[in-house]
């Protein structure tokens, strides 16, 4: 009886505590059919996503060295870009990374150019093995024939003839400011023109790094070169020049003096008046 009574006690609701847990039933029905249905509605949405990436991954290989590329799903292997021109988007959407493509921008804004893909390598950062992978994708479009001898192509990229080129002309180059193209045209100025753009080296705060950035936009007019008269020079004249020492310009003076003039330039280096490596480097600028 007592077990009975307390039933009977548990379950003696009122009418309007039965309504509410009748209400409370049926939403809780309403929020699991809703569950369901969106459930139901989504997986087939999942499937859709893996499948596609799946496909995506046996499209393009995954396995890339270059893990900080940013690899766009559109790309594929007919897509190029020329470096020279391209946008950063163009240049992230087949496949150089963020970092990389902000990097090539930049240098073109200072006047770097790309004569041939492997000029790429110029781009701190950008290594051979990220640029075999992404070879296929890089095309210089602008190439053409150089009639300048070692330049077997140029691009759209400007030529810099350095016995001619002001400051402003310099200063296009990557690396080259304002102080290192007053310091280029001041030491032109002295030695009478450059014969070889690796001449360049010799100005201060030009190293073999700058001057390979920067070589394959150069070019040496020899027929500026200005000359000196071994016959009619004078002592300033001749020790004025960077390549011929105070004392190897007395003893020039002493030859002439005593000799007469000079029948060929070659008897500097016979009678011992320049050494073989001061003849060779000053022998573009003499004449007699």
């Amino acid at each position: 009886m007592r077990l009975r009574n307390n039933l009977n006690a548990l379950f003696a609701y009122s009418r309007s505590e039965i309504r509410g847990i009748i209400i409370l039933i049926l939403i809780i029905c309403v929020l699991l059919f809703v569950r369901y249905e969106i459930r139901s509605r989504a997986e087939p949405l999942i499937l859709d996503e893996q499948e596609y990436t799946h496909q995506i991954n046996n499209t393009y290989n995954t396995n890339r060295p270059e893990s900080d590329s940013i690899i766009s799903m559109y790309n594929s292997n007919s897509l190029t870009t020329d470096p020279n021109t391209a946008t950063y988007h163009e240049l992230v959407t087949v496949g150089f990374s963020s970092e990389i493509s902000n990097r090539i921008i930049k240098y073109r804004e200072t006047g770097g150019c790309f004569n041939s893909t492997d000029d790429l390598l110029k781009v701190y950062g950008f290594d051979r093995q990220k640029l075999e992978v992404l070879r296929k994708h890089i095309i210089i479009k602008s190439a053409r024939k150089s009639i300048y001898p070692g330049n077997e192509s140029i691009t759209k990229c400007e030529l810099i003839e350095i016995n001619s080129a002001d400051t402003a002309e310099f200063m296009q180059l990557a690396g080259i400011g304002k102080v290192l193209s007053a310091r280029i045209i001041k030491y032109r100025s002295v030695l009478g023109g450059f014969y070889n753009t690796k001449q360049l080296i010799e100005v201060f705060g030009i190293d073999d790094s700058l001057y390979t950035t920067i070589s394959n936009r150069l070019i040496a007019d020899t027929l500026a070169i200005q000359k000196i008269n071994i016959n009619l020079a004078d002592f300033n004249d001749l020790k004025a020049h960077p390549y011929i020492t105070y004392n190897q310009a007395k003893a020039i003076l002493s030859y002439r003096r005593i000799m007469g003039q000079f029948n060929q330039v070659n008897e500097l280096l016979k009678f011992n008046l320049l050494s073989e490596e001061n003849y060779l480097k000053v022998l573009p600028y003499l004449s007699f």
